[in-house]
C-alpha cells in the first residue's frame, strides 16, 4: 500500500528523535560539535531529518510506479526521467530550500548548515551529486507541492528558532560525518530496511480523519518502540566495579592492569597505546580502560578490531562471557555483535540472535551452543536490526570483528558513515597492531583520526610495535582532535620524542588533546625471562629436532610461512612415523572451524598432560597471534623481528609441567646468518618466505642480530631487536635490490591507502566515486578468489562439503575456501562434464554466490578427494582435498 511522502518523513524524524533521546551520549557529541544546547540540537536534527526524502516529489521517483503517478504533475510521458530522489533533493536544497530553511531555523548559520545538507539528502549511502540543474527544471509542476510539504512537516515539528553564531567550520564538517550516518539510520529503521518488519504499520494506511498532527503524534510513540526492538538505544553502563569482580579472577593484577586500575582519566578523547609482552595481560588492562571510560559517561561500549577472523571469533566469545559486568541491571538486555564476513558461520553468535521485537523475544534460529563457550550467558542478545547487516552492527553496544569492518568506515563504501555513527560513542581497541602492513597501518590511521575528531576514545594493543608506527598513530589522532576544534599543537615536541621514556618496554603512551604522557611498565615476573635461540639451516635438522622432542612426550609447533611449505613438511613429518596436525587457512571452513577448537583444546590454557603429550602441530601464521596456546618446543620460520617475537610467545606460553630435561630454547630455521649473503639469499627451502616477507634486508639483520647474540631477553631486549631490524642500518649490496623493491612497494603501497581513504576534514561530500563493500578492498597483496568446494553424489548430484550442516545456504557458506587469484582466477569454471550437475547445485544460490566457482570432487579413496577447474584461458588446475591438508593445488608450486 502506497504511503505518503509526508508520513514517512515525520515516521524518519520521529526515529530521530526517539534515537536522540535514547542515545543521550550521542546527542552531547554533534552538541559540542555545533555549539549549541540539548534542546537546539534536538530541534535542528530533526528538522534536518524530516527533510531527507523531499526528492521523491519529483518525476524520476514518482514515475517509478505509473498507476501512482499524481495528477498535479501533469500527463505521465510513459516514462520516467532519469535521477535519483537523494540527488533531486539536493537540488532543491541549493535552488531554494536551504534559504527558506536558513530564514526559518536559524538564520545566523551562515554556511553550516549547507555543509549538513549533503549527509541529510545522501542519506541512501553516499553523498549527493552536483547538478547544474534547477529545482523548477527537476520537480516541474511539483515544486509548489514539495515546498508546500516542507512547510506542513516543519510547523508539525514546532522546531525552535536558534539564535546563535555559526560555529567553527572544520567541526561542522566532521558532524556532517556524523549525521549522515546518524539519517541511514533513522531512515532505515523508519523504513523497516535490512528485514521485512513495518513497525509503523503502513500496511494498514490512513485513517479517515488522521491529520499530520494526529500521525506525528502515533509516530514517536511508534519511534519510540522500534529504536527499542532495533536493538540501537544505549544500554546504562555499569559503576565502577573492583579488578576482581571486573575480570572475574581472583588473582594480583598484573604491573600493566594496576596502572590501568589506578588511572584518573585526563579529560578529553583519549588515544591509550599499551606494549607489553605476549601474555602480560594486555586484553584485561583494556578491559579496565574500556570499564572505566564506560562508568565515567565517556563510551556506551567498545568495538575490538581485530586482524582476523580467528580472532575476531576468539574475542567475541571473551566478551560474551563477560558484558553482563560492563552494564547495569535493565530491561534491556547489552547486545554483543560479530562483525565479519563470515559471522553467520558462527554458532554462538547465531544464538544470540532475537527476532524483530525484543519486547516479545523470540531466538531467531534454534542453536545447540557447543563451540567456545561453556554456556552462552542469558544476558547478551544481538536485535536482527543489528544481526543482519554488518553496517548495522556497530550500533549494537559490544561488538567484536575484523578491523576491516571499522576501515570500511574511511573508505568511500555505501554507507561507511553509519559505521562511523556506530563507531564515535565506542572505545575502539586495536588489537595486534603490529600485524598490518603499510596499507592496512595507513587506513588505521585515518581510523584513528575520524574517530578523535568524533570524540570516541581508543586503545591500541601490540607486543611488538615500532617507534615510528607509534609516533604515526600520535599524529594521526592529534589531526582528528584538531579537526573537531579542539585546542592543542600539532607541531609541538612530543616527549615520547624529546627524551622522555620513549624507548622504555613495556610501556603505555597515553595521548589527550593536551599533552602526550608515556610511562614506563615493569613487567611481569612469569614473562620476564632470558630464552636462547638457535638458529638451525637444514631441514633434516629441524624434523630430528621434532621428532626427538615428540618422543620425549612434548608437544611442539613448526610455524611455517606459506601453506605449501606448511603441508610438506607435514608429510616429511609423517615419514618419520610422527603423526602432524596441519593448520593453515586453505581448509573449508567447516574444517577450519573444526580444526580450530581442537588445536584450542589440545594446546590451550585448559590443555591436560594427556592432550598435549607427543603432540605436533604444523601451522601458518594463523596460530601466530590472539589465540592463547602454549607448546614445549617452537620452531619458526625465518620471518620479521616482530613476528619471531610474536612466535616466541607461543613457547611455554603458561605455568606448568614439562617434560623432564627439556631444553627451553627458541628455534629457527633459516638460511645461514652470512654477514656477506649472496643475492639467492632466500632460495631453495626459503622461496616461499621470499614472496610472504619480500623485504630481504628486515629478515637478514635480525638473523644477524640472533646470530651474533643467540638469545631473546623479554621484555628487556624487545625493543632493540624490533628497531634493529626496522631502522636505518647497512644492507649487505647482494640484498639491497630486493630491499629497494620492498621498501618502494610499502611507500606506494602507505601513499595508496592515503589517496583511497576519506578524510574527515573534508566532510561528507562526492570528492570521489562511491562503492559497494563487495567493490572495495581494505587489503591489498594478492587477491583472492572464494570458491566452494562440493562432493559429488553416487546419484551424480553435487552437495555442500559440509553436508551435515542445515539450512543448505549455511552448508554452501561452510564449504567455502579462498585461495590467490593468480592460482584460480576469478571466473574459473567447472569441467564440462560437471556443468548441469553445477548448474543444479547452484540453482538456489544468491545472484552473488552464483558468481563463485563450484569444484566438484569425487572421492579418489582413502580419503582423498580430487577435482578440477578450468581458467579462463582454458587451461586446467587440478585440485586434491583432504581432512589432513585441507586443499592442494597440483601444480608446481603450492
Amino acid at each position: 500500500m502506497a504511503h505518503p511522502v509526508a508520513c514517512h518523513l515525520l515516521d524518519v524524524a520521529a526515529v530521530a528523535d526517539a534515537m536522540l533521546i535514547a542515545r543521550p551520549g550521542s546527542l552531547r557529541r554533534v552538541c559540542g560539535l555545533l555549539g549549541l544546547e540539548n534542546e537546539e540540537t534536538r530541534g535542528l536534527v530533526v528538522a534536518l531529518v524530516a527533510l531527507h526524502d523531499l526528492g521523491k516529489f519529483a518525476p524520476a521517483f514518482q514515475g517509478k510506479v505509473p498507476t501512482l503517478w499524481p495528477d498535479a504533475l501533469g500527463a505521465f510521458s510513459g516514462q520516467a526521467p532519469p535521477g535519483f530522489h537523494t540527488d533531486d533533493g539536493w537540488v532543491l536544497w541549493e535552488s531554494e530550500l536551504g534559504t527558506w530553511f536558513k530564514n526559518r531555523v536559524w538564520p545566523d548559520a551562515g554556511g553550516v548548515l549547507d555543509v549538513l545538507a549533503p549527509a541529510v539528502f545522501g542519506h541512501h549511502g553516499r553523498p549527493p551529486k552536483e547538478s547544474r540543474a534547477t529545482a523548477s527544471q527537476r520537480f516541474g509542476r511539483g515544486k509548489a507541492a514539495v515546498m508546500t510539504c516542507a512547510e506542513l512537516v516543519l510547523s508539525v515539528l514546532l522546531v525552535p528558532r536558534i539564535h546563535r553564531a555559526p560555529p567553527d567550520p572544520e567541526a561542522v564538517r566532521v558532524a556532517s560525518w556524523w549525521l549522515a550516518g546518524f539519517v541511514s539510520t533513522a531512515d532505515w529503521i523508519g523504513s523497516g530496511a535490512s528485514f521485512n518488519v513495518d513497525w509503523f504499520e503502513r500496511s494498514r494506511g490512513l485513517r479517515n480523519d488522521t491529520t499530520l498532527v494526529s500521525y506525528w503524534r502515533e509516530a514517536r510513540a511508534r519511534a519510540e518502540r522500534a529504536v527499542f526492538n532495533a536493538g540501537v538505544a544505549s544500554t546504562e553502563a555499569a559503576a565502577e566495579l573492583p579488578f576482581s569482580t571486573l575480570s572475574d579472577k581472583d588473582r594480583t593484577p598484573t604491573a600493566l592492569q594496576k596502572w590501568a586500575i589506578d588511572l584518573r582519566l585526563p579529560p578529553g578523547p583519549l588515544l591509550f597505546i599499551l606494549e607489553d609482552v605476549t601474555g602480560s595481560g594486555k586484553t584485561e588492562a583494556a578491559h579496565v580502560l574500556v570499564h572505566k571510560l564506560m562508568s565515567g559517561g565517556r563510551a556506551t561500549g567498545a568495538y575490538w578490531a581485530m586482524p582476523t577472523q580467528a580472532t575476531a571469533n576468539a574475542m567475541y566469545e571473551r566478551q560474551a562471557s563477560s558484558i553482563a559486568r560492563l552494564y547495569a541491571p535493565s530491561p534491556k538486555r547489552p547486545s554483543l555483535v560479530l562483525a565479519h564476513g563470515q559471522q553467520r558461520l558462527h554458532e554462538v553468535f547465531r544464538s544470540t540472535v532475537l527476532g524483530h521485537d525484543l519486547e516479545r523475544p523470540e531466538p531467531a534460529t534454534n542453536i545447540a551452543v557447543t563451540d567456545g563457550i561453556d554456556e552462552l550467558p542469558g544476558d547478551i542478545a544481538c536485535a536482527a536490526f543489528l544481526a543482519n547487516d554488518a553496517r548495522a552492527g556497530f550500533l549494537a553496544d559490544l561488538g567484536a570483528g575484523t578491523v576491516d569492518q571499522a576501515i570500511l568506515g574511511v573508505l568511500p563504501s555505501r554507507y561507511n558513515a553509519m559505521r562511523l555513527f556506530g563507531l564515535c560513542e565506542k572505545v575502539l581497541v586495536i588489537d595486534e597492531a603490529h600485524a598490518y602492513d603499510r596499507y592496512v597501518l595507513g587506513e588505521v590511521k585515518e581510523l584513528l583520526s575520524f574517530h578523535a575528531a568524533l570524540g570516541g576514545s581508543a586503545i591500541v594493543l601490540s607486543a611488538t610495535l615500532t617507534r615510528r608506527v607509534r609516533e604515526e598513530m600520535e599524529t594521526a589522532w592529534r589531526e582528528g582532535i584538531a579537526a573537531s576544534g579542539a585546542s592543542i599543537q600539532l607541531n609541538a615536541a612530543l616527549p615520547s620524542q624529546s627524551g622522555g621514556f620513549g624507548d622504555a618496554y613495556p610501556l603505555v603512551t597515553v595521548i589527550n588533546p593536551g599533552v602526550t604522557e608515556t610511562i614506563p611498565i615493569p613487567a611481569v615476573s612469569w614473562a620476564t625471562r632470558t630464552v636462547p635461540v638457535r638458529l638451525v639451516y637444514e631441514e633434516d635438522e629441524i624434523v630430528q629436532h621434532i621428532e626427538v622432542a615428540s618422543r620425549q612426550g612434548a608437544c611442539v609447533a613448526w610455524i611455517r610461512n606459506s601453506v605449501g611449505d606448511c603441508i610438506e613438511s607435514a608429510e616429511r613429518l609423517r615419514g618419520h612415523g610422527l603423526l602432524p596436525i596441519v593448520f593453515h587457512a586453505r581448509f573449508a571452513q567447516v574444517d577450519r572451524q573444526r580444526i580450530e577448537q581442537s588445536v584450542i583444546g589440545w594446546f590451550g590454557v585448559k590443555s591436560t598432560p594427556d592432550d598435549r603429550r607427543g603432540r605436533v602441530i604444523v601451522a601458518t601464521q594463523v596460530i601466530e597471534q590472539s589465540l592463547d596456546l602454549d607448546f614445549d618446543v617452537v620452531v619458526s620460520d625465518i620471518a620479521p623481528a616482530d613476528l619471531l617475537i610474536q612466535r616466541l610467545g607461543r613457547l611455554q606460553r603458561h605455568e606448568r609441567d614439562r617434560p623432564a630435561d627439556l631444553r627451553r630454547e627458541f628455534v629457527i630455521f633459516s638460511p645461514p646468518a652470512d654477514e656477506n649473503p649472496e643475492a639467492g639469499w632466500l632460495s631453495g627451502p626459503f622461496k616461499r618466505t621470499s614472496f610472504v616477507y619480500e623485504n630481504a634486508g628486515v629478515l637478514w639483520k635480525g638473523i644477524r642480530k640472533l646470530h651474533s647474540n643467540p638469545e631473546i631477553a623479554v621484555p628487556g631486549g624487545v625493543r632493540a631487536i624490533v628497531e634493529d631490524a626496522y631502522g636505518p642500518g647497512p644492507i649487505p649490496e647482494p640484498l639491497e635490490a630486493a630491499c629497494l623493491r620492498a621498501t618502494g612497494r610499502a611507500s606506494a603501497a602507505a601513499s595508496t591507502a592515503k589517496y583511497a581513504t576519506l578524510k574527515v576534514t573534508n566532510g561528507y561530500c562526492l570528492d570521489q566515486a562511491w562503492w559497494s563493500d563487495l567493490h572495495l578492498r581494505t587489503r591489498l597483496g594478492e587477491e583472492s578468489t572464494t570458491l566452494r568446494i562440493g562432493r559429488v553424489s553416487d546419484s551424480g548430484e553435487i552437495v555442500p562439503w559440509a553436508d551435515d550442516e542445515q539450512p543448505a545456504s549455511r552448508a554452501w557458506a561452510l564449504s567455502e575456501v579462498r585461495v590467490f587469484s593468480y592460482r584460480v582466477p576469478i571466473g574459473s569454471s567447472e569441467v564440462s562434464s560437471f556443468r548441469s550437475a553445477v548448474a543444479r547445485a547452484k540453482r538456489d544460490w544468491s545472484e552473488y554466490d552464483r558468481e563463485l566457482p563450484l569444484l566438484p570432487l569425487v572421492s579418489a579413496g582413502e580419503g582423498v578427494w580430487e577435482g578440477s577447474l578450468v581458467r579462463p584461458n582454458d587451461r586446467p588446475i587440478a585440485f586434491r582435498y583432504t581432512l589432513q591438508d585441507g586443499l592442494v593445488m597440483e601444480t608446481s608450486a603450492t
